[in-house]
């Protein structure tokens, strides 16, 4: 009994001292691109990146701020080749300040959104919400329903270390690492992993690196066919919420190479697979919206990895 009391008090204690000096669980995290300066985030033409734009407030008080940073993220800008974050088909109902959690909230429309145009949003938001001094993360709600993702998971509090991009922290300095791709077998009917180690780094990540390896081709590696023309070029590669959204110039809808749509497709995807914190590939084409590849792939949901397009070993029983 001595003891239970004893551990109850101490929980209390320790209870009162978070109350005291304002534990809230979402710490403030510097926010801006550069030192010193403030940004309104906005999302470029093709809606596979966001652009910052400087911006001075108008008053110091954080209240205001937050109304101004509303104010435009609601509003284009007088350059075409960015759009702002909230588009004209969400509502932002209403939002509220408490404990440095700011909380939005948006009509049903929200849901509407492509899964990329959504992430991208929402990132907008977070990144621009949380230079504000007294803003420490950020949630959101849609229809008085906290927002989830795909397996019903609230997302919660959201702070800008939530959307940093998945790179090295000593992204100038080169890195050795091993990889696996997938190339096509010397049949071209099914994909074979390409196993190699290799230097990556000098402000590229190792999603970039994966899909330059892939549009360079195996080379004169025997055994090994191409799965992405050398004709294409590769916009950007993001990762967010453990999705990968790889951007492609409009070519690679109509390229062609010597295997099946599908090993095209699934050696990009089994390829990126292969980074432990990427659970889906989101292929986009620039200026194409519900873009099929070759006509026979729709590439309007993202990817999971498939193994069933991998080359099977055959085990030899042993005796």
């Amino acid at each position: 009994m001595k003891l239970n009391r004893f551990v109850y008090l101490c929980s209390l204690i320790v209870s009162m001292v978070c109350v005291l000096f304002g534990v809230t669980g979402c710490e403030k995290e510097n926010n801006t691109v550069t030192e010193g300066k403030t940004y309104i985030y906005y999302v470029n033409k093709s809606e596979t990146k966001l652009v910052p734009k400087e911006f001075k407030f108008k008053s110091d008080d954080p209240n205001e701020q937050i109304e101004e940073c509303v104010k435009h993220l609601k509003l284009n800008t007088d350059n075409v080749e960015i759009v702002k974050a909230i588009p004209n088909e969400v509502t932002l109902k209403d939002y509220s300040m408490e404990d440095g959690v700011l909380s939005m909230m948006f009509d049903g429309d929200y849901l509407s959104m492509s899964r990329s145009r959504e992430v991208l949003t929402r990132a907008a938001i977070v990144l621009t919400m949380t230079q504000i001094e007294k803003v420490s993360c950020v949630s959101f709600s849609v229809d008085g329903h906290p927002l989830t993702k795909e397996n019903g998971e609230v997302y919660g509090n959201m702070s800008a270390r939530d959307f940093a991009d998945n790179l090295d922290k000593n992204q100038n300095n080169s890195h050795e690492d091993e990889f696996t791709i997938y190339f096509a077998n010397s049949k071209g009917d099914a994909l074979v992993p390409y196993n190699f180690k290799a230097e990556y780094g000098n402000n590229i990540s190792k999603e970039q690196f994966i899909i330059n390896k892939l549009i360079e081709g195996p080379g004169e590696e025997p055994g090994f066919i191409r799965t992405v023309s050398e004709n294409v070029s590769v916009i950007s590669v993001k990762t967010m919420d453990n999705i990968c959204y790889v951007t492609f110039s409009e070519n690679f809808l109509t390229e062609q190479v010597t295997v099946p749509d599908e090993l095209v497709i699934y050696s990009i995807v089994n390829s990126l697979s292969e980074i432990s914190y990427i659970h889906k590939i989101q292929i986009i084409v620039v200026n194409e919206v519900g873009a099929v590849y070759h006509g026979t792939i729709p590439l309007s949901d993202a990817f999971s990895r498939n193994l069933d397009y991998v080359e099977k070993t055959e085990k030899k029983d042993e005796k």
